[in-house]
């Protein structure tokens, strides 16, 4: 494969991909709210390496409502990386990081902030698939 074509598909493939992640990843100085019944939060592109990112998502959750946690993929390495899951109202705070999480429920009385702090580059990062509900799963 020659330079130019080379570039042209690194190009292709990061146009692309930052499409897709912008729906999902929220590295600006508001969060990004998520108001859909399900929904995907991931972490950023690893296309970026030795980069720290500060993300954030609100979820926003009724009163009553449970919101189902699923992770897809969870992989954040401890010495730089740290997934904060809160519910104000509760005062519920969840620090995760490592490689061990599935799935979990929170019954929170209001919206749940998710707060990604770390650096790309070293672990797979993460997705969470979320819904909400009358029930836990």
């Amino acid at each position: 494969m020659n330079l130019e074509c080379f570039v042209l598909l690194l190009f292709a493939t990061y146009a692309a991909a930052t499409t897709l992640n912008l729906q999902t990843v929220s590295c600006r100085e508001t969060p990004v709210v998520q108001k859909e019944q399900e929904g995907i939060i991931r972490s950023p592109l690893f296309i970026l390496p030795q980069q720290w990112w500060n993300c954030s998502w609100i979820i926003v959750v009724a009163r009553n409502e449970v919101l189902n946690l699923s992770f897809q993929t969870f992989d954040l390495p401890c010495n730089t990386s740290l997934l904060v899951i809160q519910s104000k109202e509760q005062k519920n705070t969840y620090k995760l990081c490592g490689n061990k999480y599935q799935r979990f429920s929170i019954l929170p009385s209001s919206n749940v902030t998710i707060t990604f702090h770390g650096k790309v580059g070293e672990g797979r990062g993460f997705q969470i698939n979320y819904s909400k509900g009358d029930h836990l799963k």
